[in-house]
């Protein structure tokens, strides 16, 4: 677990959610409520507080990028430049980047669900 991380929550994120998990799959009851992991994500993220309704895709997003920051095995993260395609092949820049991104983000998260997609955006006054 990496309690230092800056992006992280120090490790309360994760622990809450082993704490979930293993209650949901462990435990003998035949109810579960998720109250610890509701507090622990409101405390992080005051979006998430009181009852409203949000989003599922904003609430996993959040929830995997947190786990994904406590769980990060790079304690000093590298400062790493932008790859630009530069009209080279897909596959050349899709390795340049995924090497300049693992050089900063290592964890289980990234090892079972991280992916690459590709965007194109051109400015439409210099076009580049």
């Amino acid at each position: 677990m990496n309690k230092t991380n800056p992006l992280g929550t120090k490790g309360k994120l994760a622990k809450t959610y082993a704490k979930f998990i293993k209650g949901m799959w462990c435990d003998s009851d035949s109810v579960f409520t998720p109250d610890a992991i509701k507090s622990a994500v409101s405390s992080i993220n005051p979006m998430f507080s009181g009852y409203a309704q949000h989003d599922s895709q904003e609430f996993f997003s959040f929830l995997v990028d947190g786990l994904h920051e406590d769980l990060n095995r790079i304690e000093k993260k590298p400062y790493v430049e932008s790859v630009e395609s530069n009209n080279r092949p897909d596959k050349e820049v899709a390795l340049e980047s995924w090497i300049a991104h693992i050089k900063r983000n290592q964890s289980i998260i990234t090892d079972l669900i991280a992916g690459q997609y590709k965007s194109k955006v051109t400015c439409p006054t210099c076009s580049k």
